[in-house]
């Protein structure tokens, strides 16, 4: 299974109060419908530039020369074993080094995340590859970026309808997936390319798949 990048145990803790907090106040009535758990949860990156232009023929892409964090994590929530939504948590300028809810959304991102977590797994059952949940606003491009130790790949998780646009729910090589991108003026091809891996980040990594945790506490 591929690995991810996980929150600190004490911010999740934070998060389930605020998020059971709200749900218990929220007029919605998906969340009246039984216990909301949180799943897996992902740091948010972001291509630096919010775009890039097509490589040329034979020239080797690496994404992760141009992938930043943006601070933000992204926490799917569950009911009744299905994916309803998603949370979204980051640090408070108000609050100093504390983490804080900034949103949550009912949307079937939730269910192509959950589906694109199972085809990853399924598909690229080797344990050397790490995900990175990768937003591009810009293009209405939702991402993993699945860095192995020799070879990488992009899963598109969501995205635009337009014709030539990169299809959901499909694998692509990463030379193959910036052509689909529309060229806007602001990242250097150089950034793209790379010869040598950067060195991985130290932080640690767990598999994408987490175990179920209580419900979310309510106020």
């Amino acid at each position: 299974m591929a690995r991810t990048r996980q929150p600190d145990a004490r911010h999740v803790e934070h998060l389930r109060a605020h998020v059971g907090s709200l749900l218990s106040k929220s007029r919605n009535p998906v969340s009246k419908k039984g216990p909301v758990f949180i799943e897996e949860s992902f740091a948010i990156w972001t291509i630096r530039s919010g775009a890039t232009f097509p490589a040329p023929s034979g020239v080797k892409v690496d994404l992760s020369q141009v992938l930043s964090r943006t601070g933000r994590w992204h926490h799917q929530l569950s009911q009744n074993g299905a994916a309803i939504g998603y949370a979204v948590s980051g640090p408070s300028d108000r609050f100093g080094e504390h983490w804080t809810l900034l949103g949550v959304h009912f949307s079937d991102l939730a269910n192509k995340i959950a589906r694109a977590v199972a085809r990853i797994d399924q598909d690229r059952p080797a344990d050397d590859i790490e995900a990175y949940l990768t937003v591009v606003p810009s293009h209405k491009l939702v991402f993993f970026y699945l860095r192995g130790y020799s070879t990488d790949e992009v899963f598109v998780v969501s995205g635009p309808s337009a014709r030539k646009a990169s299809q959901e729910g499909r694998f692509y090589r990463p030379e193959e997936f910036v052509q689909l991108l529309v060229p806007v003026r602001g990242l250097d091809l150089g950034m793209l390319s790379s010869t040598q891996r950067g060195a991985r980040s130290g932080e640690s990594s767990k598999k994408t798949v987490t175990p179920r945790t209580k419900p979310l506490a309510k106020a």
